[in-house]
């Protein structure tokens, strides 16, 4: 290393021996004074920095113009001045636009023949993209870990609403119109359907959702999230909502609708930090000779640059800063709304708010022949006189399940679990026609406890139920499978018309 010396300052600067290493390495390389400044750095460092030369670089104030935080610089300083090197330390930096970076550094001093610092030199390797994949990760990790709590939530709260809805309705087919316990056991009733909703919903944050499309109506959805909405949106921002009265059905899964609405008003909160208004708004239109039902999410906030707006749909591509945000809420938004057939227009200007248009395709008309028949009160169900084995953990939902069948004419034999459920068909039973499972439970999985019973049945049938809706192992086999299956919470009626149905064979076993 030769010195050279300048006005005011003393500089160390590399030979021509390691000009070449210098000048080519591809991490950032510079050379600083104990004042702040630059003294040389090399091309990467420059393009690191998104500068357009070096010699604009030299002019530079390193704690503020280059620290994200000029208080770290301090520290940096007193790490350096005390040990003499710092080594792999992380620090926060910035670009000449703007942008943070996150950086590795590792340097050491310069000194003179008697030991003084005259300068430090050190390597900036760019970490910016690993962290923010590890920030990924981890959010990854920590959704999954809450879908996991909400699959097991919804698991013991849909057993709960299995027996106080299935209760209710019970009493309320047996009580006199005039009783005056019928207003309070309705509220029941009309509560416990709202929970059942909830539960749902809750659902939706398990990666494992699965995507079951059926026609929806896109106004309802719209209109039973208002709640929710309003709570997520907070009480600075204005929630209106606007729907057609006529609006064509859509051929969608409800829960990824649901999604859809919900990230597109997270992001809008994000630019109505001060308030403003949301609007959502419903329509028929038509474009390229198809039909389509157009959802409207337009708010009043900051609006976006043309340059953001072709990237806003990019996995992990966010405005926000680093650690709130993982730029995959409107990448999934998109990712659905093609998996549904549609489309998605945008409009913003800065300053002006942003309107996000979805384009879904219009169901197809049922034909006036297939209406689905409205299924009759319980008391009209279609009984029968065929032996049912019931395997269900939950005592309370054995029981209610139990009572149901009974009182359609079943012949229920009932057991906790599955090895209670193979002591039962130790000795032969007249003729096995059901087996009416949960699918998960502690000892053996209604799918395998299935499988060994209709090795001893001939023709047994199978209805599955279970309060994980399609997130667990246990139901994606049975999807496999091709195997009946009811979701907890059920109604009696629901109950008694799925049995009828698996028995009689009349209809597909996942319809």
């Amino acid at each position: 290393m030769t010195e050279v010396r300048g006005p005011g300052e003393t500089s160390i600067v590399p030979t021509d021996e390691y000009r070449r290493l210098f000048e080519d390495s591809r991490d950032a390389i510079y050379i600083g004074t104990t004042a702040g400044r630059i003294l040389d750095i090399n091309p990467a460092g420059v393009r690191l920095f998104e500068y357009g030369s070096k010699d604009e670089m030299l002019s530079l104030d390193i704690a503020t113009n280059l620290y994200w935080n000029p208080e770290d610089r301090r520290a940096a300083h007193i790490a350096f001045m005390s040990q003499g090197f710092i080594e792999d330390l992380e620090i926060e930096l910035k670009t000449k636009t703007g942008r943070r970076l996150r950086v590795r550094e590792t340097a050491s001093a310069i000194r003179d023949e008697g030991g003084k610092i005259l300068g430090f030199r050190g390597i900036l390797r760019d970490v910016t993209d690993q962290r923010r994949l590890e920030e990924q990760l981890r959010q990854s990790q920590k959704m999954e870990a809450i879908g996991r709590l909400a699959e097991g939530v919804a698991h013991d709260f849909n057993n709960l609403l299995t027996a106080i809805n299935g209760y209710s309705e019970l009493i309320l087919v047996q009580i006199a119109e005039d009783s005056p316990l019928r207003t309070g056991l309705t509220e029941i009733r009309r509560a416990g359907k709202r929970a059942a909703e909830l539960t749902r919903r809750l659902l939706t944050l398990s990666r494992h959702q699965a995507f079951s499309p059926r026609r929806l109506s896109l106004n309802r959805i719209v209109t039973d999230m208002e709640r929710l909405l309003r709570r997520v949106l907070g009480d600075n921002v204005v929630l209106r909502t606007a729907t057609e009265p006529d609006l064509y059905p859509i051929f969608a899964d409800q829960a990824h609708i649901e999604q859809v609405i919900l990230n597109l008003a997270i992001n809008a909160q994000d630019s109505l930090s001060r308030g403003g208004q949301l609007t959502l708004s419903t329509t028929n239109a038509r474009n390229s000779g198809k039909s389509w039902v157009m959802l409207k999410v337009s708010d009043t906030g900051q609006g976006m640059p043309e340059d953001v707006t072709e990237r806003i749909f990019e996995p992990f591509f966010t405005t926000k800063d680093r650690g709130h945000n993982t730029g995959l809420g409107l990448a999934i938004v998109s990712s659905i709304v093609q998996q549904h057939g549609g489309h998605i227009e945008i409009e913003s200007r800065v300053g002006r708010g942003s309107s996000l248009s979805l384009f879904f395709p219009r169901a197809e008309p049922q034909p006036s022949n297939s209406e689905p028949a409205t299924r009759e009160p319980i008391p009209k169900v279609p009984v029968g006189t065929e032996t049912i084995l019931l395997v269900e953990d939950e005592d309370s939902v054995r029981a209610l399940v139990q009572q149901i069948l009974k009182l359609q004419g079943y012949r229920v034999l009932a057991a906790r679990d599955a090895r209670a459920a193979l002591e039962l068909c130790v000795d032969p039973v007249d003729k096995l026609e059901l087996l009416l499972t949960d699918v998960v439970m502690p000892d053996t999985s209604g799918p395998d406890l299935a499988e060994e019973l209709q090795s001893r049945f001939r023709g047994l049938k199978v209805l599955f139920i279970s309060g994980y809706a399609d997130s667990d192992d246990g139901v994606r086999l049975l999807n496999q499978r091709q195997a009946a299956f009811l979701q907890k919470p059920f109604s009696p009626e629901a109950l008694a018309c799925k049995v009828r149905e698996v028995l009689d064979g009349t209809r597909p076993p996942n319809d």
